[in-house]
């Protein structure tokens, strides 16, 4: 009885591990599906695309857009501008955020709940285009690569959720740490970070594709066209095309 019981349990197990299975396949071909309808409108002939004729299966195949955007002037240099911003700008958005985000997780810090109160109403408020510009270039960022990085080294919606997710973690394991000595570094390095890795790699994804989708800060503050971004590039050739 109690063997049939188990027999029937691993069949329950595996019939919920399939329909698992078959959800997130799903979920995942519908996450794949706006890239897909991408390339087939890029590969498909231009005027069936502009009427509207092309959906799922592209039609009058060609790749003269691909070798079109290919040609332009300066792609190469801006694709590599995107590629460094993005490892650059991550790199720096996740060491901004999660330092800040520790350190206004201990309860001792100066003024804690002033300077997070602080940080948190840029969520809210913005200081616009023009003070922003002007900001840039008292900062003498304007017309810099670090005007990609520099911006956003601190995140407060990044520092928020890495802040909640390090006061989940048992305040037991850094007292334990402080009794033997340990500093907040220390702590920091050898305890906080190993156990928050799944937030820091929240974090990269969203700071990652942040990055490699700007193009407005290129637009309005970048004059150099050696640091066009790609996205800006592209955004041009849209332009022209229309």
């Amino acid at each position: 009885m109690k063997g049939l019981l188990l027999k029937n349990k691993d069949g329950d197990s595996r019939i919920a591990d399939m329909m698992i299975y078959v959800i997130y396949t799903l979920f995942a071909l519908l996450c794949a599906l706006p890239f897909y309808y991408i390339i087939v409108q890029t590969i498909s002939d231009n005027y069936l695309v502009s009427t509207g004729q092309v959906f799922l299966i592209p039609r009058g195949v060609h790749f003269r857009n691909i070798v079109s955007a290919l040609k332009m002037d300066g792609m190469l240099m801006a694709a590599m501008v995107s590629i460094a911003r993005t490892v650059v700008g991550t790199l720096f958005t996740l060491i901004g955020t999660t330092i800040l985000g520790y350190a206004f997780s201990r309860r001792e810090y100066w003024h804690r709940q002033f300077w997070y109160r602080f940080i948190i109403l840029t969520m809210y408020f913005s200081t616009g285009l023009i003070p922003g510009f002007m900001n840039m270039k008292n900062l003498r960022l304007y017309d810099t690569f670090w005007l990609y990085v520099v911006p956003g080294t601190v995140s407060a919606y990044f520092m928020i959720l890495y802040k909640t997710f390090v006061e989940s973690i048992p305040a037991s394991l850094e007292e334990s740490a402080q009794l033997d000595g340990a500093g907040y570094a220390v702590r920091y390095a050898r305890i906080i970070l190993p156990l928050s890795l799944p937030m820091i790699a929240t974090i990269c994804i969203f700071a990652a594709v942040g990055q490699w989708s700007a193009f407005s800060d290129t637009l309005y503050m970048v004059s150099d066209s050696r640091l066009y971004t790609l996205q800006f590039k592209l955004y041009q050739f849209m332009n022209q095309a229309e």
